[in-house]
């Protein structure tokens, strides 16, 4: 199994929004490592090493195993670890991952990732070492939360939230776009959930204006596609049909082919709930 690349910019100076991160002494390095998974089948892995001894393991929930950025850039440069990580376990820092959005290819971008990055617009977005996802960076203080969300079962894409969480991410420095300080990301992070999960959720701290999901329950989404969205509400209506059936694993395209398969009368029906 060949070593996967790894894309990354200039670690020892990361993009300005990213610059307070490096005064804290909470710094891994990684290596890629293949590991065998429960079903025989092998994939490769990022367990995080210290950055002062990089042949020892870090854990992402331990501080003493953490060091500063100078010594994970200095660790990399000498050639023992393929990348850098910053533990978010107390950081009051949160992220997001896209995982499988970007084609290797083109550097296309899957338009359910391409909606998440518009709506996550003011926040720091970059590329990750895989060069396949984006990760999405910014300050959050609210509750606990290490959640998966998968899209595609095949391909793996899905969106990965993490806050307040005993976990590190890797740090890339392939910025998207121009971030200059980090924002708050708990109502982004809350709208996110609520519109995975279904549930409602308190919003906190603020933050940016991320089309916040307010206290509200699941939409009847098979009473959508049957009876169409109100006039005034088909935007959200939109995103509601799309994100449900994501939700289950359904492409782009797979919602695409199963509108034009319905007859006449109930693809009209359905155009009229998501458009």
């Amino acid at each position: 199994m060949e070593k996967p690349n790894t894309y990354y910019k200039n670690l020892a100076h990361l993009p300005q929004a990213l610059r307070p991160l490096t005064e804290q002494a909470r710094w891994v390095v990684w290596r890629w490592e293949p590991r065998t998974t429960k079903d025989g089948n092998q994939k490769w892995t990022k367990p995080p090493y210290q950055a002062r001894h990089p042949s020892q393991h870090a854990k992402s929930d331990d501080p003493d195993t953490w060091g500063r950025h100078e010594d994970a850039v200095a660790a990399m440069r000498a050639g023992h670890a393929d990348g850098i990580g910053y533990a978010l376990m107390g950081s009051g820092i949160g992220a997001i991952d896209l995982d499988h959005c970007v084609d290797l290819e083109s550097s296309e971008l899957e338009d359910w990732a391409k909606q998440i990055l518009t709506e996550a617009n003011g926040a720091y977005k970059e590329t990750t070492v895989s060069g396949a996802g984006c990760r999405i960076i910014g300050k959050a203080d609210g509750d606990n939360q290490q959640r998966r969300f998968t899209f595609d079962r095949n391909t793996g894409a899905g969106i990965e939230i993490y806050r307040n969480t005993k976990r590190y991410i890797t740090v890339s420095a392939l910025e998207r776009g121009s971030c200059a300080e980090l924002p708050a990301l708990d109502s982004f992070i809350d709208m996110l959930l609520a519109r995975h999960t279904g549930e409602a959720r308190q919003q906190t701290n603020g933050g940016l204006d991320f089309n916040d999901a307010g206290p509200q329950s699941a939409p009847d989404y098979d009473n959508l596609i049957r009876n169409g969205a109100p006039e005034g509400e088909r935007s959200e209506a939109f995103n509601a049909v799309v994100w449900h059936l994501a939700g289950k694993g359904w492409t782009a395209e797979a919602i695409t082919d199963e509108g034009r398969q319905t007859p006449e009368r109930d693809r009209r029906q359905v155009c009229r709930a998501i458009a």
